[in-house]
């Protein structure tokens, strides 16, 4: 038996057509199984039960989902899921800040002690940072790390920084019609940006650093920051990539969902469909859902 490290698949995949033919099955059977292309008729009928909820109702208004009264999706905010619709805030912010910080802490309760628990910020972070809804026009868009970003972190993290964690997650609204999701890794010293587009848009990730610096005097009396082996990362080439102009919010949230459990991103847009499906199903069931192990090795008899 042959223990296949995902990460060396695209250089192993040139050996033969035979050793390609074996690793894309499977990868695809994980995927599938992940996806849940492979669920038995009750699983399949619960699912259809939960989604129906969706278009069972005549208020877009009505609260679908709740964690607290400032975070839940509506009816209206859940049908931004359906195929071929741009996903709003409140889809992305619940699934990112509720499900996923509930997924990354039961990994990190469960045996994985040693592993450090990660941040999950709402779009409205970056938005105020970078002072991107501002009124006046010479600042808008420029960084500002004010008292409202000073008490962000504290309002969420009970005694602890930021800099406690293993990861932040930053998902990104550009102008209302792209997203894109920057990823600070406390563990590796390191700032990416990961945009559909395959741009990188670098006044964001030296704003980041420049934030990092700024709260890390804040928490820390004033010293100054150490930004030895720190580095700002351009998107990956490897970066899976849109066919469309709409997909770019659920792309975005499975970035974070296969990052936050150190999967590789194997998906593509052929998978997306099922992305918005199982998005919608874990934000109904507002807990976390099994979705096996872990794809690091795939073994090839």
């Amino acid at each position: 038996m042959i223990h296949l490290p995902v990460a060396e698949i695209p250089v192993l995949l040139k050996v033969s057509k035979e050793f390609r033919m074996f690793a894309e099955e499977k990868k695809n059977a994980w995927l599938n199984e992940y996806m849940g292309f492979n669920l038995s008729a009750e699983e399949h009928q619960r699912r259809e039960m939960l989604l129906a909820i969706i278009d069972h109702g005549e208020d877009d208004d009505e609260v679908l989902a709740r964690r607290n009264p400032s975070m839940t999706v509506t009816r209206l905010g859940m049908k931004t899921l359906d195929a071929g619709i741009w996903l709003n805030d409140e889809v992305i912010n619940y699934y990112i800040q509720v499900v996923l910080t509930e997924l990354d802490e039961n990994r990190w309760l469960n045996g994985w002690e040693y592993r450090k628990p990660s941040l999950f910020y709402s779009t409205f972070f970056l938005q105020k940072l970078f002072q991107e809804k501002s009124k006046n026009r010479r600042r808008r868009c420029t960084y500002y790390y004010s008292n409202d970003i000073k008490r962000w972190g504290r309002r969420r993290l009970a005694g602890y920084t930021i800099f406690d964690h293993k990861k932040l997650y930053l998902p990104r609204n550009i102008g209302d019609y792209h997203w894109a999701l920057v990823v600070v890794d406390f563990e590796e010293k390191t700032i990416t940006y990961y945009n559909l587009m395959g741009t990188t848009d670098n006044r964001i990730l030296q704003g980041m650093l420049m934030y990092l610096q700024d709260e890390w005097r804040t928490v820390n009396g004033g010293e100054q920051m150490d930004c030895t082996g720190w580095r700002l990362c351009s998107c990956p080439d490897s970066l899976p990539r849109q066919a469309n102009t709409w997909d770019c919010g659920v792309f975005v949230c499975m970035f974070a969902e296969f990052l936050a459990l150190d999967f590789p991103l194997l998906f593509t847009q052929r998978e997306i469909n099922a992305c918005r499906e199982l998005i919608a199903v874990a934000i109904l069931e507002n807990r976390d859902r099994d979705r096996g192990s872990s794809p690091e090795t795939i073994e090839i008899e």
